[in-house]
């Protein structure tokens, strides 16, 4: 397994097995992603998921020295997910290739 196959659906705790609220995982780049409905918004999912989904993809792939994730512009309540899940910010974008 790659670590780009480790991704998962996220649902609400005690929710019935097609309650999937979103995912998360890696893409093929390496990077993170995630994705809410956006009803889920607002009541930390995305929070809990990472926090959760971090150890678990460090523990299975423990070559793994670090994690990336893109924010749009603008999109502050991601970023905020992500600074209180241990990320920091480098404003500096990749070269496009």
């Amino acid at each position: 397994m790659e670590p780009d196959q480790f991704k998962f659906m996220i649902e609400p705790l005690g929710a019935s097995t097609e309650s999937a609220i979103g995912v998360i995982g890696l893409n093929h780049y390496g990077n993170l992603g995630y994705q809410l409905d956006p009803s889920a918004w607002g009541n930390g999912f995305a929070t809990e998921a990472l926090r959760g989904y971090l150890p678990a993809l460090f523990t299975n792939f423990p070559k793994l020295e670090e994690v990336k994730s893109l924010v749009i512009e603008g999109n502050s309540a991601s970023r905020r997910v992500l600074e209180k899940c241990g990320f920091v910010v480098d404003n500096q974008l990749p070269p496009v290739t």
